[in-house]
């Protein structure tokens, strides 16, 4: 599995969890809850680089081409300190002044066999 090393780390990096949960409810008001799977928490990442070199945004915008929107990859989100599995559905670019570009993309936390 490929990693994403970007030249540039996002300007923002906001993250989304969402657990994913199984729930009967019963006819008097009582309910029962279980997690959906083993790996029912996910992530998701809406990420953003703002004013960044075409360089740089040729980089990212040339991985994420090659991963397709299906192939997932391996990236460690700064100030987490481990490596997580990805898949990138949907990204945008934004020409600016210059020679610079702004990029936006979402990682969704990816669960597979390898």
């Amino acid at each position: 599995m490929d990693t994403f090393s970007p030249p540039v780390s996002p300007t923002s990096l906001p993250k989304s969890v969402k657990a994913r949960v199984l729930e009967t409810k019963f006819g008097d008001g009582y309910s029962q809850r279980a997690a959906d799977g083993l790996n029912s928490i996910e992530e998701e990442r809406p990420l953003a680089w703002e004013n960044i070199d075409d360089a740089d945004a040729d980089y990212i915008e040339t991985f994420l081409i090659a991963h397709g929107g299906y192939i997932s990859f391996l990236w460690m989100p700064p100030k987490e300190g481990i490596a997580k599995a990805y898949v990138c559905k949907s990204w945008s670019r934004t020409p600016k002044s210059g020679e610079m570009s702004s990029m936006s993309a979402t990682f969704t936390q990816s669960f597979e066999l390898e």
